[in-house]
């Protein structure tokens, strides 16, 4: 789904900000750094390791971090 015309970041990051509020119970309590998210999305397409994307969201959403570094994605991704 590419909702405008400049590119699918606002959905997809609107679409994750809804997701992550439901399943923490709570909203985001910082405001998402765009370039700290776009180098968790790099380590997540290109490096298959979802543990950057993980602690973005943890620390967003005040939820406890993981202790893993590597968490490999259960899914086919691309750019």
């Amino acid at each position: 789904v590419q909702a405008f015309g400049d590119g699918n970041s606002r959905t997809s990051r609107a679409i994750t900000d809804h997701f992550l509020t439901l399943i923490s119970g709570k909203p985001r309590q910082k405001a998402m750094d765009r370039q700290v998210y776009f180098a968790g999305l790099e380590a997540a397409l290109g490096g298959r390791n979802l543990a950057p994307l993980s602690d973005i969201f943890s620390q967003l959403y005040g939820l406890p971090r993981e202790k893993n570094t590597w968490m490999p994605t259960p899914f086919r991704t691309t750019n």
